[in-house]
């Protein structure tokens, strides 16, 4: 089990979970574990975090449309894995490489790629 889906398990069905991080990798991982998401407030700095929750009506704010496509469309959305838990550090960074290369130009594209591009009919 990995520890969004730790999160999950142990959450209340309308509890909250809100994070200073915008990270995609962070993002994509609560909605693989089964979160809504949405943009949290902002403290300090010019964009809030990550706020999850299991019930839709506790996200008060969408991510913005250009952070919901690179979670969606490109390799960077792809999150750090560790799923009992017990990985150094240099095997989630290298299983999560193997991973982006891997999805690279066969149902993701390269977070390298600047030019936005948009995927119809059942990619994902």
């Amino acid at each position: 089990m990995n520890f969004f889906e730790e999160l999950k398990r142990v959450i209340k069905d309308n509890g909250i979970i809100a994070t200073y991080t915008l990270a995609a990798g962070v993002r994509f991982a609560f909605v693989e574990a089964g979160f809504y998401i949405g943009d949290g407030p902002v403290f300090g700095r010019k964009s809030g975090g990550t706020i999850a929750s299991l019930d839709i009506n506790n996200i008060s704010k969408n991510i913005p449309i250009n952070d919901e496509r690179t979670i969606a469309l490109s390799d960077a959305g792809i999150p750090f894995r560790d799923p009992n838990l017990d990985f150094n550090t240099e095997k989630i960074l290298e299983n999560r490489s193997e991973e982006r290369s891997l999805a690279r130009h066969n149902y993701k594209i390269s977070s390298a790629v600047q030019t936005p591009i948009f995927f119809w009919g059942g990619c994902f």
